[in-house]
């Protein structure tokens, strides 16, 4: 079966999730890249792992929770850091979707990112 996949990008507060959503209710999967980031910075997932591992304990809460309010203050201070971040968690981000939109029943699917690099979420739109 072909599916049809649009991405919806902009910044905050441009409308993507109001435009995902009416893609929803024509029928489309709708996916929020944010949200798949947020699960894969959870304890125990692979963006977790790669963070920790490169950029160490430190950007953890007493709780072994990453510390994504410390962890945004030094990569968006420093923008080798903040490529470096991208490069870690972008890959695991495009695997999750594509392996989102190869196990769903949707002919049509919305993926929702501020932005769409080319090596990665843009290859799948």
């Amino acid at each position: 079966m072909k599916k049809y996949i649009f991405g919806i990008g902009g910044y905050i507060g441009s409308g993507k999730s109001t435009a995902g959503g009416i893609f929803e209710k024509l029928g489309a999967r709708f996916i929020d890249a944010d949200a798949v980031v947020d699960e894969l910075y959870h304890k125990g997932e692979d963006g977790y792992r790669k963070v920790v591992s490169f950029f160490g304990d430190e950007y953890l809460t007493k709780s072994g929770d990453l510390n994504r309010k410390k962890l945004a203050k030094v990569v968006f201070e420093d923008p080798k850091k903040l490529r470096i971040l991208q490069d870690l968690i972008h890959p695991l981000v495009t695997n999750r979707i594509q392996k989102m939109i190869d196990q769903g029943t949707a002919r049509m699917i919305a993926i929702e990112a501020t932005y769409f690099d080319k090596k990665h979420l843009q290859s799948l739109v």
